[in-house]
């Protein structure tokens, strides 16, 4: 099967207490599937692309669960490895309203994907032409699952594919000198990047103010395109062909903030493969994080038409008639 998109990456079970409680309080958890690269790869897929998500999973109950709710949303999990051996990792999420902020502990030492070898990537993936897509978070697992990472880029770029790297740094899975060398590499091999402006300042010493951030950025990883997400305030990009273009974040109220990053990145690279046109990618990345914001879960359970109105009308979106 021929694919628009191709993403590689860990997909772990995410337990929070409802109603916001603290883990010490609660009596159940609700239970999530989610990973960045999956979260991606389920937004393009509701967006009517053809995605395939390849990743590592224990043959089990909870690696059957992570398939199988990927798949119920369009994304092809075909290629996944599977193992009788390893684990399914999980993260556990305490989610808080101001002034107490949310926690999250991990708990995925020994997943699965991170023992993910260069000689599992499926053959015969890059076909046609599309995006391959991974994140920062993928290398930071283990050293094998950063040697598979760079495999498949080499592969897709092989292929004629393009690019695409979440820099999406975890400072609870390395260090900032070790994160910045590595992603260093996959940028310099990606057509199109995303960091955060945090994370441009953490790794790269880039400045605070976020144009001069953007400018710093785009003069060490030059000739790409260069998107710095900047939260409540939207997100600016360089391109080489269209110079500077910037976009506000569109209003958005509701409990889901996990995932709000990846729906972003789908809105974008949706917009970008069919038009190629930097200023309606971030129009449709803005609204599609916004949209994510109104849903629990990890997953951008996105819908066009919706999408599109938040495009058209902002926080008028939501009016139906």
């Amino acid at each position: 099967m021929n694919y628009n998109f191709v993403t590689l990456g860990e997909t772990m079970l995410r337990l929070t207490p409802p109603g916001q409680q603290l883990i010490e309080q609660a009596n159940t958890l609700e239970m999530y599937v989610g990973g960045s690269e999956s979260n991606v790869a389920v937004g393009l897929a509701r967006l009517g692309w053809r995605v395939a998500w390849v990743s590592r999973l224990t043959d089990n109950a909870l690696g059957r669960k992570v398939a199988m709710t990927i798949r119920a949303q369009g994304v092809d999990v075909s290629h996944v490895v599977w193992t009788d051996q390893n684990r399914i990792g999980t993260y556990y999420v305490e989610e808080g309203a101001s002034p107490r902020g949310s926690t999250v502990i991990y708990d995925r030492v020994g997943s699965a994907m991170s023992y993910m070898q260069p000689h599992e990537i499926p053959q015969g993936l890059f076909q046609s032409e599309g995006i391959f897509f991974v994140s920062g978070i993928t290398p930071a697992i283990s050293e094998t699952a950063a040697q598979t990472a760079a495999a498949a880029v080499h592969l897709a770029k092989s292929a004629g594919w393009r690019i695409c790297f979440d820099v999406n740094y975890r400072r609870k899975l390395w260090e900032p000198s070790i994160a910045a060398t590595a992603c260093s590499s996959l940028i310099e091999q990606s057509d199109i990047v995303f960091i955060a402006q945090r994370d441009a300042v953490t790794l790269y010493s880039a400045p605070t103010d976020p144009d001069e951030a953007l400018a710093y950025m785009a003069a060490h990883f030059p000739n790409r395109v260069l998107i710095l997400t900047l939260g409540t305030e939207g997100a600016i990009c360089h391109s080489p062909i269209s110079g500077v273009n910037r976009c506000a974040a569109f209003p958005a109220q509701g409990r889901g903030r996990i995932g709000g990053g990846d729906a972003f990145v789908a809105g974008f690279l949706s917009a970008y493969i069919d038009t190629a046109q930097v200023d309606d990618a971030l129009a449709w990345g803005a609204a599609a994080a916004a949209y994510k914001y109104t849903l629990p879960g990890d997953m951008p359970l996105l819908d066009r038409q919706q999408v599109q109105e938040i495009v058209n009308y902002g926080d008028r979106g939501s009016i139906r008639r």
